[in-house]
């Protein structure tokens, strides 16, 4: 089980900064006229490359949860849909509920699998937005004759398909996780137990 839990964890740290690095990078490629001259860099430097990717890769992801996660879990705040919403009747202030969420979720006794199953599963999400909004620059912003133009319809049916799979999932693991805390807090769940197979 430690080693399922340690290979969820490298993934969700690789979706997370390399692979958003690589992809924001590639739709990049896609709006420019000519992307020979950095394919051909890519294949000389590929460890240059890989560097510059993840440092893509967590700038992006840095700015998009500083500046579009903290709207995403206001939302699920004021819906009532996330678990930090369960303590709205004892708090006003969502910084103290989002305090208790935290030591909930991050307490050492939380099962391993589980955490890292919802770190990866969260993981995805943060990656299909971020592709979205990717494809989102790219149209607005490509150059003439560039791969994004010509197939500038096909990158916005993808955009909006991905967009409304990540909201969709990213409200399911909301409530995943609001009644996964509500069980918990009503003594149901106990924290840390132990199972044979991860989630499905």
């Amino acid at each position: 089980m430690d080693k399922l839990a340690g290979l969820i964890s490298n993934l969700e740290l690789a979706i997370r900064y390399l692979l958003s690095g690589v992809a924001v990078y590639a739709i990049y490629l896609l709006g420019l006229c000519d992307p020979a001259p950095h394919i051909e860099w890519i294949g000389k430097q590929p460890i240059q490359a890989a560097f510059a990717s993840v440092a893509v890769g967590f700038t992006v992801y840095s700015l998009y949860r500083i500046i579009f996660w903290v709207v995403g879990d206001g939302a699920a705040w004021l819906s009532g849909i996330s678990a930090p919403s369960l303590e709205r009747g004892t708090s006003i202030f969502y910084h103290n509920a989002y305090a208790n969420f935290l030591l909930w979720r991050r307490k050492a006794d939380f099962d391993e699998a589980l955490n890292g199953y919802l770190h990866y599963r969260w993981a995805v999400v943060h990656f299909t937005y971020i592709v979205t909004f990717a494809l989102w620059f790219a149209i607005a912003n490509h150059e003439p004759h560039s791969l994004i133009e010509q197939w500038q319809w096909y990158a916005a049916i993808s955009s909006s398909v991905l967009i409304v799979a990540a909201i969709w999932q990213s409200s399911f693991l909301f409530r995943v996780e609001r009644e996964l805390y509500s069980r918990l807090r009503a003594g149901g769940v106990e924290s840390g137990a132990q199972t044979d197979e991860p989630p499905a």
